[in-house]
């Protein structure tokens, strides 16, 4: 902005000078280049505006952004790694805090996108189901996680 105001200023004192020694072409020219100025100076703010937008939109993309090597596969799901020794050894049902570790597959590999799964019924001590509340993947599996699982889409 310092620039700008600058040459504003260097304009002036040259416009009062060719009015001093009344030269016509010279003030035209200045008129000229005053306006080119003014435009130079709306460009530039538009073209920093435009990387204000572009900052913004990466600040969110690599929110976005997902670290697949910190996950690791659960039965059908995807789940935290550094959570997956406490979800195989923990008591089912799952408290929502653990099921927000545990992420819908069909989620993350079609949108790249970490949906954590939901209760979906809880059929007994023997079996405990999940499902996604975006595009509805469910699975379910027993008490202990050695004896597999089915999922339905």
């Amino acid at each position: 902005m310092a620039a700008y105001t600058e040459a504003r200023q260097v304009i002036k004192d040259i416009t009062t000078y060719a009015k001093k020694v009344k030269d016509s072409e010279m003030l035209s020219k200045i008129i000229d280049l005053q306006s080119n100025i003014i435009d130079m100076h709306e460009e530039n703010q538009e073209l920093k505006d435009q990387i204000r937008d572009v900052r913004d939109q990466l600040a969110k993309v690599s929110e976005n952004l997902i670290d697949r090597e910190r996950l690791a596969k659960f039965h059908d799901m995807f789940v935290d790694e550094d959570k997956l020794k406490y979800i195989e050894t923990s008591p089912k049902p799952y408290t929502d805090a653990l099921l927000e570790h545990m992420y819908c597959p069909r989620c993350l590999q079609k949108d790249e996108k970490l949906i954590s799964m939901g209760k979906n019924d809880d059929y007994g001590n023997e079996v405990y189901g999940l499902i996604c509340p975006v595009c509805g993947f469910s699975t379910w599996f027993g008490n202990n996680p050695n004896l597999g699982s089915v999922s339905t889409f």
